[in-house]
């Protein structure tokens, strides 16, 4: 028979000093995400656990320590939360690296085709799309490592998205647009699918909101609600089909070709 049972930990206070045993020896209290255990012959592991747990307490209530950091923002999180909200920051720090480098990669072809050429709607959706994914990158970044303590700037940023996105996106439409240009109903259907793309971009303007971490002035988002996936769901579908079919009339007009040049010889 298995018997399930919850074991508590000691919570560690925030003050950076613990002399003695005047911290580390209150009672014990919960986290909010506490474990339940299950495991057969319970008696026995529960004495064995509360007897290390009593000599690890007593070594702890005897020895005076400093915690480096107790003000690092992961550290007021649960280890799960922890390890998410670091992997989405290396994500985020890294996909603004790349920008950063395929900008400075590009700068002089991008300054030569803005000498060449006339200056035209998709040249300059071209460039909003690139330079507002740069802002919104690097604020981003910079939001979720400074402690920068008014977290309502989050709202502010968000207005970057609804910008960034569509233009992007609009870049892939132009493409379909000018490949099926004799194919109305194509270009309508890619038409509809954008403005779409606008509606879902709109909505982390009124689903994101920040909070600080604990008593840091270190920020966080919070309060997300569910239909902000819309926001990354339809622009992933409008740009995954306008690829596709691009790519399709791509191979058409390959095959056409092969085969006139067959016809000629």
């Amino acid at each position: 028979m298995h018997e399930a049972f919850t074991i508590s930990e000691v919570r560690v206070p925030v003050p950076t000093t613990y002399a003695s045993a005047s911290l580390l020896c209150a009672p014990t209290v919960r986290y909010p995400w506490e474990t339940s255990y299950h495991v057969s012959n319970s008696g026995d592991v529960v004495n064995n656990y509360l007897m290390a747990k009593r000599r690890i307490l007593h070594a702890t209530c005897n020895t005076s320590f400093e915690l480096p950091n107790p003000l690092t923002p992961l550290a007021f999180f649960p280890p799960d939360l922890a390890y998410q909200a670091s992997v989405s920051l290396y994500v985020l720090v890294g996909s603004a690296a790349v920008l950063i480098w395929d900008i400075l990669m590009n700068l002089q072809r991008d300054i030569k085709m803005l000498k060449r050429y006339k200056l035209t709607l998709s040249l300059v959706v071209y460039f909003i799309s690139r330079f507002s994914a740069l802002a919104y990158l690097l604020g981003n970044a910079v939001l979720q490592t400074a402690p920068l303590s008014h977290c309502e700037i989050v709202h502010r940023l968000q207005a970057l998205y609804p910008i960034l996105i569509p233009s992007t996106s609009l870049l892939f439409f132009f493409r379909v647009r000018a490949m099926y240009s004799d194919n109305t109903k194509v270009v309508v259907f890619f038409f509809l699918l954008w403005l779409a793309v606008i509606g879902g971009s709109i909505t982390p303007i009124i689903g994101v909101s920040a909070m600080n971490i604990g008593p840091t002035d270190y920020c966080i988002n919070s309060g997300l609600k569910l239909y902000i996936s819309a926001a990354c769901i339809v622009p992933f579908v409008h740009d995954t089909l306008s690829q596709l079919a691009a790519s399709q009339q791509r191979d058409l007009s390959s095959q056409n070709w092969e085969s006139d040049s067959v016809t000629s010889v």
